[in-house]
């Protein structure tokens, strides 16, 4: 038996040290998620008031950020509208039956347009028609702008889901938007299509 040297000592400390510092370094990694883990698979989320009752599934990364219940007293809308925000990446609103919008149809300077139709849309582009587990949703573009120091333009996906039942009949559908196209036009109809109503 080899007697331990303080060359060999400090040898074999550094190897364990360094075979510990891996270690605990993938240990790390799969916590948050680096390593292809389960967190990056779509979650879900449920939104469950008087009004809207439906699940969805949304990248890992997307949280709601802000819920607008009944916000009528808001100064951009005259309407009824419930606003459920994640971020800009995602936006879903659902716009009351009777809202009669005074809104002059520009896309603008955040202002997204209420919508519960395709016939509330100025100019929609692309329009594909989609299943989701809620009811039939109309895909679409939408040239949105923002005009302050400099201009930018983006083309925002939208879509607008006429519920088959609505948890509130004043509430008969909801639209989804991603915000300045933080979401692609791919990545966002797959939110949309994971629709589900709640059992």
């Amino acid at each position: 038996m080899r007697t331990l040297t303080p060359k060999r000592g400090l040898l074999l400390g550094l190897a364990l040290g360094a075979v510990g510092t891996v270690a605990i370094g993938l240990v790390l990694a799969l916590a948050i998620g680096l390593l292809g883990s389960s967190s990056d698979s779509p979650r879900r989320v449920v939104i469950d008031d008087e009004h809207v009752a439906v699940e969805l599934r949304v990248p890992a990364d997307i949280g709601i950020s802000g819920v607008y219940a009944n916000p009528a007293e808001r100064a951009d809308s005259a309407c009824r509208v419930l606003v459920y925000n994640f971020g800009r990446q995602l936006t879903i609103e659902a716009v009351a039956a009777d809202c009669v919008d005074e809104d002059d149809g520009r896309i603008i300077n955040g202002r997204h347009g209420h919508y519960r139709t395709i016939d509330d849309v100025p100019a929609p582009l692309d329009v594909v028609e989609v299943d989701t587990g809620v009811g039939t949703a109309q895909v679409f573009l939408q040239e949105y702008a923002e005009y302050t120091n400099t201009s930018n333009e983006w083309e925002e996906p939208v879509a607008i889901v006429v519920l088959d039942d609505p948890a509130d009949p004043e509430f008969p559908t909801l639209v989804l938007r991603s915000d300045k196209a933080e979401l692609d036009r791919e990545a966002f109809t797959e939110i949309v299509q994971s629709l589900r109503s709640l059992d």
